[in-house]
């Protein structure tokens, strides 16, 4: 699938660490959306981290509550994020 999505990150520090949350909305070629937490521990522009799946269009309902890994990349005013669900 391909398709659009909305991000907002925020950024948690502790101990030296530092967390990226946010809240995201993909949204496919067909117009079906998934509502996900993302999350990862790096303030790099590329990383890697999981998703929760919080909600979803009809066609993606069997991800809802999935545990999700994700990798994403820039470039320019583009992101490639791919997901992989077990």
């Amino acid at each position: 699938n391909y398709g659009k999505s909305k991000i907002i990150f925020y950024v948690e520090e502790f101990d030296n660490n530092t967390l990226i949350k946010g809240l995201g909305q993909l949204t496919d070629q067909e117009n079906k959306i998934l509502w996900f937490i993302p999350e990862r521990e790096t303030t790099q522009e590329a990383g890697a981290g999981k998703v929760k799946i919080i909600d979803a269009s009809e066609k993606y309902t069997f991800l809802i509550n999935k545990n999700c890994f994700y990798a994403i990349n820039y470039l320019d005013d583009r992101s490639f994020f791919k997901v992989k669900c077990n």
